[in-house]
């Protein structure tokens, strides 16, 4: 009996010893014991490579599980007892954390002294950890080491490196197309000999600015943006003398009858005598020696425009991102260039090499919706001169006037797309269309004269030939452009390409004129047509920010 009890009792110890080894070493759970040499709080050395053979050394003190009840005589599987050799047990169940006391009959291992290490990259990077670390309630698609998981991050416009503002400042280089042509004079004595084309004083090439500045809205998905720009075109001259042109003298095409104008003869008091400018420049007194035509013109235009995103994708705004288009007013700096160091690519919508074409990525496309006001004034002089060829607006006896001056002030709203497509890493195609309704007031200002006063039809009952009116009706106007962007910093990129605007129903000063009609017929001249369009094209470049 005391042997069956001595037996039994060696039996238990021998298994207690090996479940309390093998605690040490698991720690339970499937993580590392903090007394083993793999444990991330371990801090009595460098943890051995996988697979070393281990001295297993007793503990008076140790955390350990109990197994099921077994025939005497079984022996659990990868256990260890005290003083052997052999491999790591794999973990099974759970751990008891009862200690057990005993004498010891070795050196002891107990928790090392002072504070405790930060978890080591084996804990951190464990699921258990990774779930207990992350964001409740929301994917961490910050700027971290790792990729975020396909699927966790939000969407590209509410990325975490949205800036506040954005804007540009562009040279324009712009023209007019040509108008119809239209002939101010024709020969003495040749009719079919037509001088004077309108576009011989046609607008050149000019220069102008614009500047746009932008406020991001809603975490780059949208965004604000005030545009202005301006031309400064100079004004064209055209003159030609009947001496040059080889003729006696010329008549104009446009008809005077009825019309007259006051001319000095130097009668002690009567200064002026009235006469019909008929009998003084054309058919019926001396033809004109000289012609002279001036026109001028101005452009301004105001947009406040709402912009749809993603303004700023998920890549962060760092050194060597590939850069996308701003707007006009659009993306403003893409995200298929490199990454910055640490950046995230989150389900290939972050910063990385260019990848296959697809929106949200090489390709991003937004709309645009705002109010708009665009100015265009146009002016124009003919000047007749019937002395000695020279028009010098000093010599009210021989000179004539006939000047129209015409304002467009279109005020509606517009619709429009932009898109932005990257090419490789900093440079990106640009592209944008906008296309709107407006009411445009178009008032009309139109004179002859000469140094001596206006022109007038009836010298008993003198109607004035001066016209101030204005009319409003609908007008269109639609703007296409394209160029590049090549991204020079962190915030900043070069922009150019080519613009296109046209406007329909406005009104012109050439299509003001008499045209087949009398000047004398006041009620008809004084109508203010709107049938012509302009259309206005060119170049711009410029440099953009986004901050």
């Amino acid at each position: 009996m005391k042997t069956r009890f001595l037996f039994s009792l060696a039996l238990a110890f021998r298994l207690i010893a090996g479940s309390s080894g093998w605690a040490q070493t698991t720690g339970g759970y499937g993580y590392p014991s903090p007394y083993s040499p793999t444990s991330p709080f371990y801090a009595q050395g460098a943890a051995p490579a996988p697979g070393t053979q281990l001295t297993r050394l007793p503990s008076p003190q140790a955390y350990f599980s109990t197994p099921a009840a077994q025939p005497v005589g079984y022996t659990a599987p990868g256990t260890v007892a005290m003083g052997e050799v052999g491999p790591l047990p794999p973990p099974s169940g759970p751990a008891l954390t009862a200690p057990f006391s005993g004498a010891p009959t070795g050196p002891a291992i107990g928790i090392p002294a002072g504070p405790m290490v930060a978890p080591g990259p084996q804990m951190q990077n464990s699921p258990y950890m990774r779930a207990m670390n992350a964001p409740w309630g929301a994917a961490d698609c910050g700027p971290v080491a790792e990729a975020c998981p396909p699927g966790s991050c939000p969407p590209p416009c509410a990325g975490p490196a949205c800036p506040k503002w954005f804007g540009g400042a562009y040279g324009l280089i712009m023209n007019r197309a040509c108008e119809d042509p239209n002939y101010f004079a024709l020969a003495s004595t040749d009719p079919s000999q037509l001088f004077i084309n309108s576009k011989d004083a046609n607008m050149k090439t000019t220069g102008g600015f614009e500047v746009r500045l932008g406020r991001t809205l809603c975490n780059c998905c949208y965004g604000l943006e005030f545009v202005y720009w301006e031309l400064f075109p100079q004004g064209q001259c055209t003159c030609l003398t009947a001496y040059d042109a080889g003729y006696p003298g010329f008549f104009t095409t446009m008809d005077y009858r009825d019309v007259y104008l006051n001319f000095a003869n130097g009668a002690p008091g009567n200064p002026y005598y009235t006469d019909l400018l008929d009998n003084q420049f054309n058919t019926q007194g001396q033809p004109i020696q000289a012609i002279q035509l001036d026109r001028s013109w101005n452009f301004r235009n105001i947009e406040l425009n709402l912009l749809s995103g993603p303004l700023v994708p998920l890549s962060q705004m760092g050194c060597g991102g590939c850069s996308g288009g701003l707007g006009r007013r659009s993306t403003l700096f893409g995200d298929c260039g490199a990454a910055p160091a640490g950046a995230p690519n989150c389900g290939g919508t972050g910063c990385s090499p260019c990848p296959p074409c697809g929106l949200g990525n090489r390709c991003m496309i937004g709309w645009l919706f705002g109010v708009r006001y665009f100015r265009f004034e146009d002016y124009l002089q003919f000047t007749a001169e019937n002395n000695d060829g020279i028009i010098d607006y000093n010599s009210p006896d021989f000179e004539f006037n006939h000047q129209v001056d015409v304002t467009n002030d279109l005020v509606g709203v517009q619709l429009g797309l932009h898109m932005d497509y990257c090419i490789c890493k900093c440079l990106s195609l640009n592209a944008g269309s906008s296309f709107g309704i407006y009411g445009n007031n178009t008032s009309v200002y139109q004179e002859v004269h000469n140094g001596n006063g206006p022109a007038y039809t009836d010298p008993l009952n003198p109607q004035f030939l001066t016209w101030n009116t204005s009319d409003t009706d609908v007008a269109y106007l639609g703007e296409l452009r394209a160029g590049l962007g090549y991204k020079v910093g962190c915030h900043w990129r070069l922009s150019g390409g080519y613009r296109v605007m046209a406007a329909s129903c406005v009104g012109t000063a050439l299509n003001q004129l008499p045209v087949g009609r009398t000047i004398a017929d006041y009620d008809a001249i004084g109508i203010v047509n709107r049938n012509d369009d302009l259309v206005l094209h060119g170049t711009y470049v410029g440099a953009e920010f986004a901050w």
